[in-house]
């Protein structure tokens, strides 16, 4: 089974760079099931680290932190972040900050109003700077209240976003998942887990 994952994921990722087996064996947390005996926070801790992949950090970076669930300080580390980069930790109340970099995993009710989230989000973004969330977002019109992916990417284009890319991750997160009910609306079609990035451009667009 993970041979046939690692075939998988073996494809060129969101940013166009073909990951070594070596990097390839971290992603493995996506399925429960690949590690049926390990901690729970696994799986939280590697979905992390496949989020801030896609950041391309460096220690010049200033990282908005959006998470509900404060993020172990040692997986920033494994980034050469420092404390002292990391801003905003736990809140979506961040209306005023400054970042070079924004990452997110959460549930949807999380960014509720979207429309919201993506606006302050890329006032937040210094120019050049690059969002990365995940979350689930419905595929098509439902009566589950969630926000439509193919809406968000109109949004985001939108707003001013560039460089915009979705990757669907649910066939790795829902199945042996024990969320039960996402499980299932997955089956029936109805949504998908996200991993979107984006880039807020050097030069503003005017309108």
């Amino acid at each position: 089974m993970l041979k046939k994952f690692l075939i998988i994921i073996s494809l060129f990722f969101i940013t166009g760079v073909q990951l070594s087996f070596a990097e390839q064996d971290k992603y493995s947390f996506f399925d429960k099931s690949y590690f049926p005996h390990a901690q729970a926070n696994d799986y939280e801790s590697n979905l992390t680290r496949y989020v801030l992949d896609h950041l391309d950090l460096n220690d010049e970076d200033l990282v908005l932190d959006l998470n509900q669930s404060a993020i172990d300080i040692s997986i920033f580390k494994e980034y050469n972040l420092s404390e002292s980069q990391i801003i905003g930790i736990g809140s979506f109340d961040f209306k005023g900050q400054s970042a070079t970099k924004i990452f997110v995993v959460d549930e949807p009710k999380n960014f509720h109003p979207f429309e919201d989230f993506i606006k302050d989000t890329y006032k937040a973004l210094k120019p050049n700077g690059r969002i990365a969330f995940a979350t689930i977002l419905a595929k098509k019109a439902n009566d589950l209240n969630i926000v439509i992916a193919d809406d968000v990417k109109t949004q985001m284009k939108n707003t001013g976003f560039k460089d915009i890319h979705f990757e669907p991750l649910g066939k790795y997160v829902f199945q042996g998942s024990s969320g039960v009910k996402w499980q299932k609306h997955y089956q029936e079609d109805l949504i998908d887990f996200y991993l979107v990035v984006a880039d807020k451009p050097v030069v503003l667009e005017r309108a």
